[in-house]
């Protein structure tokens, strides 16, 4: 059997920084220490207080610092650092205890939710602001481009940077009170654990549901507009136990198909984003091939990052796991025990539960169903105004059924029937989240198809003086609301334009070619002041009926 040697006398607990005396060894009862990859970590620690000495001990409050210690070698190692956050004295059957949990200073994160936008930052420039704010240093290995805009939305700080780091595949931690963003798929320290002797329990488990030949990442750029796709085919060689062999080449050899997998669920803008987490993702599912947990003696060198080494437990199952979640474990009458995780999820433990937060978190506002859509065909055969869209952040390939348009005043005959184009970027919406049912609401401009006025041209001071209707061809209607001479212009393709003079309370009409007016009833033209008809040309008069010239002086040249 593996040892689970007693580590009573040499387990030290720090009480906001102060080493506490053997009576904390003697009352000890147990401690657990849970400690997971992108989860806070948590102690639990429970003491006999039959003199009522630890109930009121000025340390043990919400807030304070708190560090269990273990002797490591013949030094102190640090198995847990953080803060107090809850007491639990417990009087039953004559005896009194008292139960201390504390999470690390990352729990401080999950505390209420916030909405915040950040514009031309970075992600470490956000984040480090962020970690200042609970008063944590940062260290990140995050993508130095600069992002135009950057939104929490309803979100948890920690579920926030949750989302911001798991997209890059990047792990986080705290340690002390610097908060560490990094590569999960950096190995660290490698710990040999052979089978009845450092290893009590070893439950591996080998499954080719999640293996995948190549995942794929699905966005759309504004900007560019085009669709964004990121690929990543071959695993940066962190699965577990790789003498197996490659989990992708043994799940295609047993089932006979290739699999692959899209990711289209979240915002990409970038090639090397979509890319970024096109590998993050193969990773994850890399390392679901083959996982495993297990036990042995108490090793406070075992945490997530670490690899631990199994041997004796025969050919197949015998190699290096990659450490996610740890749980080391004191009991006064079973020692000091360390379990440990190597899962594709690291966010097994019970703090998981607890945070509520997943893989890809998002706002806890109610969800819109909305997508990106690029038209492909409005040539309705039913004259229903539809058209039909494809959808890049899915699939350049496939477009949807005849789509609805929402037009203002849409009705029996009427309302304003402005059908989008093909090749027009829009906006739809899916009702109950039915992308078979979608409705387009509109149009939307992008880096290259831009808007007809520009922001100089349409508004001044803060406010938009000129609102415009324009048709493909050119025809455009302008409404310009400027107080020192705005007015109503319709003017067409080539020029003709009838102008609506607010200022001088006038109309001007200008065409390149004829005036023609023609009316089957009577025409009347009527001024309160002079009436002037010039002619470059010659001028000619005619009726068929009689010619009345009527003025208190008629004068003819």
């Amino acid at each position: 059997m593996a040892d689970t040697r007693s580590l009573q006398s040499h387990i030290y607990l720090k009480i906001d920084g102060v080493e506490s005396d053997e009576s904390f060894q003697r009352d000890l009862l147990q401690c657990t220490v849970d400690l997971d990859m992108d989860q806070p970590a948590m102690a639990t620690v429970v003491l006999n207080d039959s003199r009522l000495h630890w109930i009121d001990l000025p340390g043990l409050w919400p807030g304070k610092s708190f560090e269990i210690l273990v002797d490591d070698n013949n030094r102190k190692a640090t198995l847990f650092e953080g803060e107090v956050v809850g007491i639990e004295p417990s009087f039953a059957g004559g005896l009194q205890r008292l139960t201390v949990r504390a999470f690390d200073r990352l729990h401080r994160l999950t505390r209420g939710r916030r909405t915040n936008t950040w514009l031309n930052v970075s992600e470490s420039d956000v984040l480090r602001e962020i970690a200042g704010r609970y008063g944590l240093k940062l260290e990140a290995e995050l993508p130095a481009s600069v992002s135009d805009h950057i939104l929490q939305h309803n979100q948890s700080d920690y579920e926030f940077l949750k989302y911001r780091a798991t997209r890059y595949g990047l792990a986080y931690w705290v340690s002390g009170k610097t908060l560490y963003i990094r590569k999960a798929a950096t190995p660290g320290a490698e710990i040999p654990m052979e089978w009845g002797k450092t290893l009590s329990t070893f439950a591996p488990r080998l499954s080719t549901h999640l293996q995948v030949d190549g995942v794929t990442v699905r966005g759309w750029d504004p900007k560019a507009r085009r669709e964004v796709i990121g690929k990543a085919t071959t695993p940066n060689g962190t699965n577990n136990n790789s003498a197996i062999g490659n989990g992708q080449k043994i799940a295609k050899e047993a089932h006979g198909v290739e699999a692959f997998h899209y990711d289209i669920d979240r915002s990409v803008f970038s090639q090397d984003e979509a890319e970024a987490i096109a590998q993050a993702k193969l990773e994850a599912l890399t390392r679901s091939f083959v996982t495993a947990e297990g036990s042995g003696t108490g090793n406070p060198a075992i945490k997530p990052g670490v690899i631990v080494n199994i041997t004796a437990v025969g050919d197949r199952f015998s190699g290096k796991y990659y450490v996610t979640g740890v749980t080391h474990r004191y009991m006064a009458d079973g020692g000091f025990t360390t379990t440990f995780r190597a899962t594709h999820n690291p966010s097994s433990s019970l703090l998981s539960l607890v945070t509520g937060a997943d893989a890809n978190p998002g706002n806890h506002a109610p969800r819109v169903y909305l997508g990106i859509g690029i038209v492909t065909d409005n040539q309705d055969p039913d004259d229903l105004g539809r058209v039909k869209v494809m959808f890049p952040t899915l699939s350049d390939e496939h477009t949807s059924y005849w789509t609805r348009v929402a037009a203002p005043g849409a009705g029996a005959e009427r309302g304003i029937q402005w059908i989008p184009e093909v090749d027009d970027e829009v906006l739809v919406g899916f009702p109950f989240g039915d992308i078979s049912i979608g409705v387009v609401l509109g149009g939307l401009w992008n880096g290259v198809d831009k808007p007809p006025l520009s922001t100089g041209d349409a508004i001044a001071g803060g406010k938009v003086e000129k609102r415009v209707i324009k048709s493909r061809s050119g025809h455009i209607v302008t409404m310009d609301d400027n107080p020192s001479g705005g007015g109503i212009t319709i003017e067409d393709a080539k020029g003709n334009k009838i102008f609506l003079d607010t200022q001088k309370n006038s109309l001007f009409v200008t065409v390149q070619r004829d005036i023609e007016i023609s009316a089957q009833g009577n025409i009347k033209i009527a001024a309160q002041g002079q009436l002037e008809i010039t002619a470059a040309g010659g001028a000619k008069v005619e009726t068929s009926a009689s010619l009345d010239l009527k003025g208190a002086i008629v004068n003819i040249n």
